[in-house]
């Protein structure tokens, strides 16, 4: 009987894990409370979301709302991530006002609250708006590595709908919180290579690679691949030089 209700527990857990992987979701970053008036936009699809994203290319439009003053997104980028994300890095047509708060809003929801999913903790996201104050644009000077990155673990964790599976790099940057790191990663064997900007979490380490239900990287079960990192802040202003090429062996691998 306990064999039993064990089963039972593990598929009602695979089922709900299962749902959750099925979900939509829009994400935003930065997650902070404030932007400076050129700022970068960092939008993110999950799963069926991502058609949104890629619409924003053509025919649907994305806008920052103040309440007088109303700014058109441009698409600067669009990455495709290889499992279950895309992102879109959008920049305002025009300079935002200091001291207003902007709404972020899609064409057909200007009147109304669009939520997205904002981060407020380590671990959860909240629905609501993504709202910013603007200040004034610091002229900062561009980011940088306090030392080089370096390879420096990995994982493998098998759940109800598939593996979480990391390469792990040391990623000593001062104000971590305000970069994104540009990441490429390249398969050995083939040569192909894919882009994504990746949030870096004060403290950590930078995670290459996918959750159980989605992420920007993926790996083989063997094989051999290289990374690189350029850092960039939320005005788009870049370290410029890329870093070292990192060589390492897929994740799944136990050695």
């Amino acid at each position: 009987m306990k064999i039993i209700w064990t089963f039972l527990i593990s598929c009602l857990l695979s089922s709900q894990l299962l749902a959750d992987c099925m979900a939509n979701g829009m994400y935003v970053f930065p997650q902070t409370e404030c932007i400076s008036t050129n700022s970068w936009i960092v939008l993110q699809g999950y799963a069926g979301s991502q058609k949104t994203i890629t619409s924003l290319q053509n025919e649907s439009k994305i806008y920052l709302k103040a309440d007088d003053h109303l700014v058109r997104m441009q698409v600067r980028e669009i990455h495709v991530g290889m499992f279950n994300l895309t992102q879109a890095i959008l920049v305002p047509e025009e300079n935002l006002i200091i001291g207003k708060t902007y709404y972020l809003k899609l064409e057909h929801h200007l009147e109304n609250n669009t939520a997205w999913r904002i981060k407020r903790n380590a671990s959860t996201y909240e629905r609501e708006d993504a709202k910013w104050k603007v200040e004034p644009t610091n002229k900062a000077l561009p980011p940088k590595f306090i030392t080089k990155p370096s390879y420096a673990d990995k994982s493998c964790q098998f759940y109800g709908c598939g593996p979480a599976i990391y390469a792990y790099f040391n990623m000593d940057v001062k104000n971590s919180a305000s970069v994104l790191v540009f990441t490429q990663l390249e398969d050995l064997a083939t040569g192909e290579t894919h882009s994504y900007y990746l949030n870096i979490k004060e403290n950590e380490n930078l995670g290459v690679g996918h959750g159980m239900c989605s992420g920007s990287f993926n790996f083989k079960q063997k094989g051999k691949y290289k990374v690189r990192f350029k850092l960039y802040d939320y005005s788009g202003i870049s370290s410029k030089e890329w870093s070292d090429w990192i060589e390492f062996r897929s994740p799944f691998e136990r050695t």
